[in-house]
């Protein structure tokens, strides 16, 4: 049996940069596989207190509030720190740059940014604001209290995933993203209509132009390169060696991703990773 503890119920209000130390020096007790990159990151409109990788290498965001409700006015902070990278596909490249000199061995970065919110409490209204904006959104509130020996305790919990819930995204339609593909529109319908064989999957196009295949979470995504479809699947750490398959993060993720390109076909290998990844999501 595991050790209970009783703490009091006397509640802590940490300031902002208290609470961001604490969490960087161990940003996994967020997510695992949160990777620190650098704190106090200025941008055009703005700056952010924790950039992050997550095991896909996707650039995350982490904001801190303290003590209170986590209201419209830092939900718009937040979309607009998104607005900037979204109006001039320079800024994703000046953070690339960014993330290099302080992570020299990144292989490859997924442009996809992702936002975390550290609040102590958000308000219901801008928790279903959330569920509208394309990027991942992940609200985690927490608890702070001290016990008998005064020592502070903050305990964690995720509030809200915006990516448990398939959003419908106005943007550009699959049919149009294949018409400008059009070599490489073959092998991506096979490779969807494989994917939903295989049991209950829901599919749906994010804003990003990313197809994405869930069970109870996304464990396959699809994007198109100039000369290939990029397959990312969520195969689990050490499952698979291949020359063909590279795992985010140098083997330190669950998930891995390789290129296909229009000759090519879905043969029995990639067929196998598929089915772990749709086993590992269902």
């Amino acid at each position: 049996m595991c050790p209970v503890r009783i703490v009091s119920g006397e509640t802590v209000d940490l300031p902002e940069d208290e609470l961001q130390h604490v969490f960087e020096k161990d940003l996994t007790k967020i997510e695992e596989g949160l990777e620190f990159v650098d704190s106090e990151v200025h941008i055009g409109t703005g700056r952010i207190d924790t950039l992050a990788l997550d095991e896909k290498n996707r650039p995350v965001f982490i904001e801190y509030k303290k003590q209170g409700e986590f209201d419209r006015d830092a939900l718009i902070q937040l979309m607009d720190y998104l607005s900037w990278f979204v109006q001039d596909e320079t800024h994703i490249a000046h953070l690339e740059r960014h993330i290099r000199k302080k992570k020299n061995d990144l292989e490859t970065l997924n442009p996809e940014i992702r936002l975390i919110c550290v609040v102590n409490d958000v308000e219901d209204r801008v928790k279903n604001a959330c569920y509208v904006i394309s990027n991942p959104v992940e609200i985690v509130t927490y608890t702070a209290v001290k016990d008998e020996r005064g020592e502070v305790i903050i305990v964690p919990r995720i509030s809200l995933d915006n990516t448990e819930r398939v959003k419908i995204i106005e943007g550009r339609s699959e049919e149009e993203i294949l018409k400008e593909s059009a070599t490489l529109a073959p092998i991506y319908n096979e490779l969807k209509k494989h994917i939903q064989s295989l049991g209950d999957v829901d599919f749906y196009m994010t804003s990003g132009e990313t197809a994405r295949f869930r069970g109870k979470r996304v464990f396959a995504e699809m994007w198109f390169g100039r000369k290939w479809v990029s397959l990312s699947v969520m195969v689990g750490k050490g499952k698979v060696d291949s020359p063909r398959f590279k795992y985010w993060r140098s083997g330190d993720s669950d998930w891995g991703y390789l290129h296909i390109t229009g000759k090519e076909g879905l043969d029995d290998e990639l067929k196998t990773w598929i089915k772990l990844a749709y086993t590992k999501g269902s």
